[in-house]
């Protein structure tokens, strides 16, 4: 029976990228991923879960206790296209939002795949 594991890539310009895989049974690693995305969080680094299709969900925040990503309903991030379209795309109709705060939801940190990118990466 496989376990499942999360991921979390830490992009760094200069001082390499870091891959830190979270399990359930490695708790040296836990309190490490822990520390790092905490951290990073405060500092403010953005974060983001891979969802369906590759897009990117930015996490609003993140509970060590429970390890857990905190996201919110609201526009993705798809994935850049390879190929360069010929026409211009339609613009994305985001669904309309009732009054209030949007609603958020828990994604465990040991099932998914996260990204964290520096404030001042890509340029």
């Amino acid at each position: 029976m496989s376990e499942l594991a999360g991921q979390l890539d830490v992009l760094n310009c200069g001082e390499g990228d870091l891959k830190i895989v979270i399990t359930e049974n490695n708790p040296i690693e836990i309190e490490r991923a822990k520390r790092i995305i905490t951290d990073m969080l405060k500092r403010g680094y953005a974060l983001f879960i891979h969802g369906e299709g590759d897009t990117l969900i930015r996490v609003k925040r993140f509970k060590p206790d429970t390890l857990t990503y905190i996201i919110a309903d609201g526009p993705t991030v798809a994935p850049e296209p390879l190929e360069e379209p010929e026409a211009m795309p339609e613009p994305v109709q985001l669904p309309k939002r009732g009054r209030g705060r949007p609603r958020t939801r828990e994604v465990k940190a040991t099932e998914t795949k996260a990204t964290v990118v520096g404030r001042s990466a890509g340029g």
